[in-house]
C-alpha cells in the first residue's frame, strides 16, 4: 500500500510540474529583454524534452493509440502549418511550438487522465486557481499594471498585467472556472473554493474594466448557481448556437448592423458598454473580410502582428472565426467546427452536471471570442476536456 501511494505521489508531482510549466508558459506575460528571451528559449527546450518523454512513455505503456479527437487535432494543426509554410510566413516556428504544447496536453491526457481523471483535474484546478489568485494579488499591489509594452505594434492599451492585456484575464479566469467546476461537480470537493474563484475572477475583470469578460464570467456564475433549475441545458446550447451563427453570418461576415435589432443594440450599449460598432470592431472586421476574400479557401497562414497591422490596421481581427479565415481559410474553419462537434458530442453523451459545465463554459468562451482573440492553446485545452467528459461517471456524481 505504501509503495502504491509513493507511485501515486510521484505521478501527481510530475503532473503538477507539467501543468505549472505548460500553463505558466501559455498565460504568463513578460517584458521582452535579452534575459527574458534566453529564459524563454530554455523553457522551450524543456518543453521539447517533456514532449519527447511523454511520447516515449506512452509508447512503452502501449497507450499511444490516438483517439479520433486527438488525430483530428493533430491533422488540423498539420494542415495549418502546411498553409503557413506554403505562404512563406516567418513565424512558422511559433506555430510549431503552439502545436507542440497542444500535443503535450493530449499526451498528458493519454498518460494520466484516462487512468485517474479526478486526480488530474484536481492538479489542474490547483494550478489554474493559483494563477488567478496570484493575478488578483498583483492587481492589488500594482493597480497601474506591471509594465508598459512600448514595443507593441497594435493600437490597444499597452498596459500589461500578469496575463498580458486586461482582456486576457477574463478568458484565463473562465478556463480556471471551467476546470474547477468540472472537478468539483465530478468529485464533490472544494465547492467553497470554486465560489471564491468565481468571486475573485469577477473582481479582477471589474477592476480592469473588461465588460465583455464580465458578461462571460457573469453568465458562468449564474449557471453554477442555478444549474439545477435548468432542466434542458442542451436545448439552450442549441438556441445559443443558432443565434451565434446568425450573428457571425449577418453581422461579422455580411457587415450588417445591430441597429436593426433594438434588443441587441440595448445589450451592447448598456451591458457590454460598447457602441454599435463594438468599439470599432466592425471596422476591423470589414477590413479583415476584404483580405479574406482574396484567399478564402486556405488563407495566408499564421502571421505576425506586424502583418495584421499592415493588412487590416489592427493587431488582429478581434474575432476567432475571422482569425481562422485569415490564417487558414475555409479549411481551418471546417476543421475547427469538427473539433467543436466532437467535444460537444462527448459532453452530450456524458450527460452529467460536470460535463455540462464544460459545455456551457465552452459556449461562453466562444461567445467572448466573437470580440477578442484568446490563446488557442487554452481553447484547445477546453475542447480536450470536453472530449474527456466521457470518463465522468454520472452514476457516482455527487448532487451539488
Amino acid at each position: 500500500m505504501t509503495g502504491r501511494k509513493l507511485i501515486v505521489s510521484k505521478s501527481s508531482a510530475a503532473q503538477f510540474l507539467m501543468y505549472v510549466l505548460l500553463i505558466g508558459v501559455t498565460v504568463i506575460a513578460y517584458k521582452k529583454t535579452d534575459f527574458s528571451d534566453l529564459v524563454t528559449r530554455c523553457i522551450q527546450g524543456v518543453q521539447v524534452l517533456l514532449f519527447g518523454y511523454l511520447l516515449v512513455s506512452c509508447a512503452r505503456q502501449g497507450k499511444l493509440k490516438l483517439s479520433r479527437f486527438d488525430a483530428l487535432v493533430h491533422l488540423w494543426w498539420m494542415v495549418w502549418l502546411g498553409i503557413t509554410l506554403y505562404n512563406k510566413s516567418e513565424v512558422w516556428l511559433s506555430l510549431i511550438r503552439n502545436w507542440m504544447t497542444v500535443g503535450t496536453f493530449l499526451l498528458i491526457g493519454v498518460k494520466y487522465w484516462r487512468d485517474d481523471i479526478e486526480q488530474s483535474f484536481r492538479l489542474l484546478t490547483i494550478v489554474f486557481s493559483g494563477l488567478v489568485y496570484l493575478n488578483a494579488l498583483l492587481l492589488l499591489l500594482f493597480p497601474e499594471g506591471l509594465w508598459t509594452d512600448n514595443v507593441w505594434v497594435g493600437d490597444g492599451d499597452p498596459t500589461r498585467y500578469l496575463f498580458g492585456n486586461y482582456n486576457a484575464m477574463g478568458s484565463i479566469s473562465l478556463c480556471a472556472i471551467i476546470v474547477h467546476g468540472a472537478y468539483t461537480f465530478f468529485s464533490g470537493k472544494w465547492r467553497k473554493n470554486l465560489y471564491a474563484l468565481v468571486v475573485v475572477s469577477l473582481f479582477t475583470v471589474i477592476f480592469v474594466g473588461s465588460k465583455t469578460s464580465l458578461v462571460g464570467l457573469g453568465l458562468m456564475a449564474l449557471y453554477l448557481l442555478f444549474h439545477k433549475s435548468i432542466r434542458h441545458p442542451f436545448a439552450i446550447m442549441v438556441v445559443f448556437a443558432f443565434f451565434y451563427v446568425a450573428f457571425i453570418v449577418l453581422i461579422v461576415f455580411m457587415g450588417g448592423t445591430i441597429e436593426d435589432y433594438p434588443f441587441v443594440l440595448w445589450f451592447v450599449e448598456n451591458v457590454l458598454g460598447k457602441d454599435a460598432s463594438f468599439t470599432t470592431r466592425t471596422i476591423i472586421w470589414i477590413s479583415a473580410i476584404d483580405v479574406v476574400l482574396q484567399s478564402p479557401w486556405i488563407g495566408y497562414g499564421y502571421q505576425p502582428v506586424e502583418w495584421n497591422a499592415q493588412q487590416i490596421g489592427a493587431s488582429g481581427p478581434h474575432n476567432l472565426w475571422l482569425e481562422f479565415m485569415m490564417y487558414g481559410g475555409v479549411v481551418a474553419v471546417v476543421g475547427f467546427l469538427l473539433l467543436i462537434y466532437k467535444s460537444m458530442a462527448s459532453v452530450y453523451h456524458s450527460n452529467s452536471y460536470a460535463a455540462t459545465i464544460v459545455g456551457v463554459g465552452l459556449c461562453i468562451l466562444l461567445l467572448m471570442s466573437l470580440f477578442e482573440t484568446y490563446s488557442l492553446i487554452l481553447i484547445f485545452l477546453i475542447l480536450q476536456i470536453g472530449a474527456y467528459t466521457v470518463y465522468f461517471d454520472k452514476k457516482h456524481e455527487p448532487q451539488l
